[in-house]
């Protein structure tokens, strides 16, 4: 799937709905940097319909608390490029809440050469929720998604120009 996909943000569209219709993950991210402002920012989002309003608040919602000086697993993971699971919140002293009900995340790394240029983020209601498999599969994702965004981004494909991305392109998914 993610070799055929061409355009980010259908790619990004596509890799969420894999893993919110097959996997039943309820909450998944493709967070990027924008390298004007080095600030993170959600281009593709899906949550479940316990979110409270429009999908578009719920983004700018979470795009209110990746702003720096915030830290959290989200910025651990773009400032150190490695992946990093979380089964219980509870036990991280650095998760930053973005829903109530919301238990178990991970976050894996997307690279642009030696550089963290974004993340994937997948977050679950259930304590313990991600097996040895799902984190194998997700890792391979975020591997994948890196590649295609690196060709996309050198491309000049739309959303990932310069201002990588671009806040009036960004991709929301239901």
């Amino acid at each position: 799937m993610i070799a055929d996909i061409n355009d980010p943000q259908e790619l990004c569209q596509k890799v969420i709905a894999y893993l919110r219709q097959t996997l039943f993950f309820e909450r998944t991210s493709v967070i990027l940097i924008d390298r004007a402002s080095g600030v993170p920012m959600v281009f593709a989002h899906s949550s479940d319909a316990y979110v409270t309003g429009t999908l578009h608040s719920e983004v700018m919602r979470i795009n209110k608390i990746l702003r720096p000086p915030a830290k959290g697993i989200v910025h651990g993971v773009l400032e150190t490029g490695r992946e990093h699971f979380v089964q219980d919140i509870a036990d991280s002293p650095n998760y930053l809440r973005s829903a109530d009900n919301i238990v178990s995340e991970v976050c894996f790394p997307i690279m642009n050469r030696k550089r963290c240029i974004g993340v994937l983020n997948v977050e679950h209601s259930v304590r313990d929720a991600f097996s040895h498999g799902d984190l194998i599969l997700l890792k391979i994702i975020a591997v994948g998604l890196s590649s295609a965004l690196r060709r996309a981004h050198k491309s000049g494909a739309r959303g990932l120009s310069d201002s990588f991305p671009s806040g009036q392109d960004q991709k929301i998914t239901a």
